[in-house]
């Protein structure tokens, strides 16, 4: 599965934070899960502001 966000800034200000970012993320992994009856390990690969987006996933 691959996942895509809006990482474009205007005015030095991303159009979503990274937290509001996190969580999208974590509702699409819940909704592809739910519709693909997955409950195994899950496996990030993620550079950069990804990166940060998923850190603050795991927190949330």
């Amino acid at each position: 599965m691959t996942w895509q966000y809006e990482s474009k800034v205007w005015r030095n200000r991303a159009k979503a934070s990274v937290t509001d970012t996190a969580k999208q993320l974590l509702g699409d992994l819940q909704t592809k899960r739910e519709l693909l009856s997955s409950s195994g390990p899950i496996v990030f690969v993620a550079h950069s502001l990804g990166g940060i987006i998923v850190k603050q996933a795991r927190i949330a």
